[in-house]
């Protein structure tokens, strides 16, 4: 019985990771940016903490992808001064990373769990894994999203995810076999 929960819980983590092509056989690597463009291109690597979380990805305001574990999101954008936004809609907090990019250039930006926020949240998990019954889990989850708000309020990068740019050259090693992140 407990391999076919251990398999069961493996097939379910395994979903949540991004399934699309390979980064290095997909156009966002293969196909050069407009002259007139800039290209945006948002992964994330193999995490055990926020695993089943996707994260939602906006590039001043309009949302172009949702993240997936082990995946990659991309947008070609305008060359000028952007916000980028990492943010889960069902949890407290949100990342935002002001940034510049020039017109034919590709900016990589690795989304990651924030250990912060994860241990804001653990009263309330605890509390929610040991006492049985409705109201005790109303007040659990009541805890878990109040710590995880305290622990993100005034924050310029608050929430489940940080966002952080990083060198092309660095990228190009770890994404080319992260998947695109597709519904």
């Amino acid at each position: 019985m407990r391999h076919l929960i251990a398999l069961a819980v493996m097939v379910g983590l395994w979903g949540c990771s991004a399934t699309g092509a390979k980064f290095r056989d997909h156009p966002a690597y293969t196909e050069p940016v407009s002259r007139d463009l800039a290209r945006v291109v948002v992964f994330r690597m193999d995490k055990a903490q926020n695993s089943t979380v996707a994260a939602t990805m906006e590039i001043d305001g309009l949302v172009f992808g949702t993240l997936r574990e082990k995946g990659f999101v991309w947008h070609d954008i305008d060359t000028a001064t952007h916000v980028l936004r990492a943010d889960v809609p069902s949890e407290q907090g949100t990342c935002l990373l002001t940034f510049q990019i020039a017109a034919g250039e590709t900016g990589y930006f690795l989304v990651a769990p924030r250990a912060a926020n994860a241990v804001a949240k653990t009263p309330g998990t605890i509390a929610n894994a040991l006492l049985p019954g409705i109201a005790p889990l109303i007040l659990s989850e009541m805890a878990t999203q109040t710590g995880a708000m305290l622990e993100s309020a005034g924050k310029r990068c608050g929430g489940p995810f940080s966002v952080v740019r990083v060198p092309p050259a660095k990228a190009e090693t770890l994404i080319m076999d992260l998947r695109e992140s597709v519904k």
